[in-house]
């Protein structure tokens, strides 16, 4: 171990207290975004196979916690959150989410991020065009419609104080 890293784990426990309280505020609100993305970790773990980690983010209007984990299971959300006794978690539609004890006992609602939705549903007109059946007719309008609604919210969301606008982008007042 070189002395970079050895100077840097032994402030690691200076820290703890820091993020433990940031968890404490992050829990005492009732409103979250919650996203994972991959993270490279080179450290080996036994029956894990590749260095591919989860790095999921909890975000609250007061705090942001990061919590590193080598899956991508519902167990990592379903933990961190194990004594919310309720409050609304916006994700986009990975499983993960779906499949937590909070949200099946009815203890956390599911919100979909209206971007994520933007995303999916900005292909049906593509869609609409390809698929040559009558019952796709509409879907072109629909799905402008679907956006220009979920845009014209992200307006209102922006200039309001106190919200987390969608994507987790906290409002600057």
């Amino acid at each position: 171990m070189g002395t970079v890293t050895g100077g840097l784990k032994k402030l690691v426990p200076l820290f703890d207290p820091i993020y433990a309280e940031t968890i404490r505020k992050n829990l005492e609100q009732r409103q979250w975004h919650a996203d994972e993305t991959s993270w490279r970790v080179f450290v080996p773990v036994e029956g894990k196979v590749g260095w591919r980690w989860k790095l999921w983010v909890f975000q609250s209007a007061s705090a942001v916690v990061f919590v590193l984990d080598p899956t991508r299971e519902a167990r990592v959300p379903e933990t961190y959150f194990q004594d919310v006794e309720h409050g609304v978690l916006i994700v986009d539609r990975f499983s993960s989410y779906k499949a937590m004890l909070q949200v099946k006992n009815g203890r956390i609602l599911l919100a979909f991020c209206g971007c994520m939705c933007v995303e999916t549903f900005s292909g049906l007109p593509r869609i609409g065009r390809l698929i040559a059946t009558g019952g796709w007719a509409g879907s072109t309008r629909s799905a402008s419609s679907f956006i220009s609604t979920i845009v014209g919210s992200r307006r209102l969301a922006s200039n309001s104080p106190n919200v987390i606008r969608p994507c987790g982008k906290p409002s600057s007042r």
